[in-house]
């Protein structure tokens, strides 16, 4: 062994740890320019009320087309809207959360996440450095806010609202039910 280093060929479990990684690699690609291209067409549907050839709401064409709930479209677009593509491609690499891209928006540019002064490409070569950069980044979770009633009512309350909304035409004496519920609130809120 006089000069010459030993060598010892990879084992076939780590090549085919490899094997797959790359494929994890490619289809997370793939899904993050699937996903900005999903945002994109569910936005040109909804905006140009494109579903109405299918279907008479929005919420229907969601679960019977796309197999999205109204609520899954919705917040897809909306991510689209406030974030661009740029969100669902990190998100595929290294899965981040709303709050947390929020959180890092300011150092997300074309070239990459800025961390310490250096850009890190958002690129399958990056993933590690990536994600060590996010978690660094990542606020600090607040404390659950002390159990509040109201908030809790209010918030089933939108979420009703939602949910009629998406119904359709209600009858009149399901109407009349609805007012009689909105008076009932109204003098609550006096």
């Amino acid at each position: 062994m006089s000069g010459f280093a030993f060598f010892t060929p990879m084992s076939t479990n780590s090549f085919e740890l490899g094997s797959w990684i790359g494929r994890r690699q490619a289809f997370s690609a793939l899904a993050g320019q699937s996903m900005a291209a999903q945002a994109y067409c569910l936005r040109q549907i909804r905006e140009k009320k494109l579903y109405l050839s299918v279907t008479g709401n929005w919420p229907d064409f969601c679960v019977r087309r796309a197999g999205l709930s109204r609520a899954q479209a919705d917040r897809i677009i909306q991510y689209l809207d406030e974030f661009g593509d740029t969100y669902f491609h990190l998100n595929e690499l290294i899965g981040i959360s709303p709050d947390t891209y929020r959180a890092i928006q300011s150092c997300i540019t074309e070239s990459g996440l800025t961390y310490k002064g250096k850009t890190i490409p958002i690129d399958f070569e990056a993933i590690p450095e990536l994600a060590a950069a996010v978690e660094a980044m990542r606020p600090a979770k607040p404390a659950p806010p002390p159990s509040d009633p109201f908030r809790s009512l209010v918030s089933q309350l939108r979420s009703c609202c939602i949910r009629l909304e998406g119904l359709p035409a209600l009858t009149v004496s399901r109407k009349a039910e609805l007012l009689s519920l909105a008076e009932r609130l109204r003098q609550l809120a006096l």
